[in-house]
């Protein structure tokens, strides 16, 4: 029997260690150990961090939809600064091919052999900057250079065949004047031999009209052909008073026919009506034309 006073203890309740223990080891018979879920498979990559970049070793590429970092190429299309400029080049070639064209032109010539001292200056210019690599171009620009020394080289040449072609015309146009005026002249030279053979030269009297102070003067003479060929005459008329000639005038017909006559006006408006109404009037010299 039991003491009332000492109630007896009370019973033992189920030992959970033994229990882990024993669950523990009803697991180790599916593999022996409890696989940790923070543990990855094999196989399994693990995946980078929020804001962490990827990293490949060598030969990896990296995933599809990844774009490069800014400032990467894109095969052959580079993103980096531009090559050198070719703005001399282009210019020297430019001004070269201009000034080359237009070096034939005689009468502007010289302005275009202008252009081509300024395509020079370019063209040399332009190849020393890009022997420096500060500039591109230095084939253009010495094709530039060559063509503008040609074109000024062209346009003196040009000038000088424009003189010598103006030369070569005015010389044959001279030469056609001087055949045409021997081809039209009279036989007879002299003035004596056309007075006597084929010209007769009338005076008539002197006439003083208008005021005393401005006084109108008129002359008239009257010219005939007396040869037997049309002709023109030229006669040159002094007005001469005391030996001194105060005066001269002349006259020139057209083509005359052998027996005709014309009759013009000369000596008119002189300054000293007075002084060449005491003149006498005389022929000094005589062409003659015939046809």
């Amino acid at each position: 029997m039991s003491d009332p006073n000492n109630p007896p203890p009370p019973p033992a309740g189920p030992d959970f260690n033994k229990d882990q223990g024993a669950g523990t080891g009803s697991h180790q018979a599916y593999g022996g150990q409890v696989p940790s879920y923070a543990q990855q498979p094999p196989g399994y990559e693990q995946q980078p961090a929020y804001g962490e970049q990827p990293s490949y070793s060598q030969g990896q590429q990296p995933g599809y939809g990844q774009q490069p970092a800014y400032g990467q190429t894109y095969g052959d299309y580079a993103t980096g600064p531009r090559g050198p400029g070719k703005g001399l080049a282009i210019a020297a070639l430019v001004l070269g091919i201009v000034a080359l064209l237009g070096s034939w032109i005689p009468l502007f010539g010289f302005f275009f052999a202008f252009l081509g001292v300024i395509a020079i200056g370019l063209g040399v210019a332009g190849a020393v900057q890009a022997s420096k690599g500060r500039a591109g171009g230095k084939g253009m620009a010495i094709a530039g250079a060559v063509l503008g020394a040609v074109s000024i080289v062209l346009s003196i040449v040009a000038f000088i065949l424009f003189l010598s072609v103006m030369e070569r015309g005015a010389s044959a146009f001279e030469d056609e004047m001087n055949s045409f005026e021997s081809s039209i002249a009279a036989p007879e030279e002299s003035t004596e031999d056309i007075l006597a053979n084929n010209l007769d030269v009338e005076f008539s009297q002197l006439e003083i009209t208008g005021d005393t102070n401005f006084p109108d003067t008129r002359l008239p003479v009257t010219l005939t052909n007396t040869g037997s060929t049309p002709a023109s005459f030229t006669v040159s008329l002094s007005a001469v008073s005391g030996g001194i000639e105060v005066d001269s005038d002349f006259v020139s017909t057209g083509t005359l026919q052998p027996g005709a006559s014309e009759t013009q006006d000369t000596f008119e408006l002189a300054l000293d009506a007075e002084e060449l109404s005491t003149a006498t009037f005389e022929v000094v010299d005589v062409t003659m034309y015939d046809f």
